[in-house]
């Protein structure tokens, strides 16, 4: 079964999963829970619902009474469906949020007494580095601004650092899912925030030169870097370190060597946010 790495979770009486409105004395998490084989992650709550949707038709899993609910429903920060075995959660934007709702999907887990195997997505959207919009980067490694595959964590008053490691098999497998638009499998960056830290000049502040900004941004893409986001990092690191296959896929919405706005019609939009979730599909259903 999965374990969580954490002695101090069996002193717990009860164990409130407060984000995601769940508890393991309000809720039979084992009987909802128990059978969950893969668990994916995007910001956006109401991608994760379309993509929850989507998942009942390409699994041709609808609920027994045909309700898609959200089962977050006690709490408005995140959304948390289920299609079979599996999970469809949204993070919110940035390694702050989707830390919060990365522990509890892990103690989640951990109550359900699910298998070991159970594999972890996150799919989204990012900025590309000399990749076409609408390329998917299914991610090799994570790295930091500094390109370091690391992420530092702050806690009481130390900083302790992790290597970022995702699983190299599965990424593959998932690049084997691709046929019907471009796919890269590359270097991502996580930032720390959405405009100084990805080096953009469209901000309300900025005190870097457009100058500084291209010699950042083809540094990075020198190294093999091919998109930039906000979690890459966390993902990679909490992912190792829980013992978990872990993957990310995400979409260029541009291609930040050649500007910071994203200008694109809605229809492109739509298609290119379904990549990744296509992608993902494709692979789970092939594992099922």
């Amino acid at each position: 079964m999965f374990k969580v790495k954490n002695p101090h979770i069996a002193e717990i009486p009860e164990d409130i999963l407060s984000h995601i409105g769940l508890g393991t004395k309000t809720h039979d998490l084992k009987a909802m829970f128990g059978d969950v084989k893969f668990v994916c992650m995007g910001g956006s709550t109401t991608r994760m619902e379309g993509f929850a949707k989507y998942l009942t038709t390409e699994l041709d899993m609808v609920p027994e009474d045909g309700q898609l609910r959200n089962l977050a429903q006690g709490t408005d920060r995140f959304v948390l469906y289920k299609v079979g075995p599996v999970l469809s959660v949204s993070h919110g934007v940035g390694i702050a949020s989707i830390s919060v709702v990365f522990n509890e999907i892990l103690k989640l887990l951990h109550h359900a007494e699910c298998t070991a195997d159970v594999e972890i997505f996150r799919i989204g959207t990012s900025g590309g580095i000399g990749v076409e919009a609408g390329t998917v980067v299914v991610t090799s490694k994570p790295v930091n601004d500094q390109l370091q595959e690391a992420y530092h964590l702050h806690r009481v008053g130390k900083i302790e650092t992790f290597p970022t490691v995702l699983d190299e098999g599965l990424a593959k497998e998932l690049m084997e899912c691709a046929s019907d638009f471009p796919v890269v499998y590359a270097k991502t960056m996580a930032s720390e925030e959405f405009y100084e830290a990805q080096g953009r000049t469209d901000g309300a502040f900025c005190d870097h030169s457009d100058e500084e900004k291209m010699v950042f941004l083809n540094t990075l893409h020198e190294t093999g870097v091919r998109n930039i986001e906000m979690e890459a990092t966390y993902f990679g690191a909490m992912c190792k370190r829980a013992d978990i296959k872990g993957a990310i896929a995400c979409v260029a919405m541009l291609d930040r060597l050649k500007g910071d706005q994203t200008y694109i019609s809605n229809e492109d939009k739509e298609e290119w946010e379904m990549r990744p979730q296509r992608l993902v599909a494709r692979y789970i259903k092939k594992r099922l």
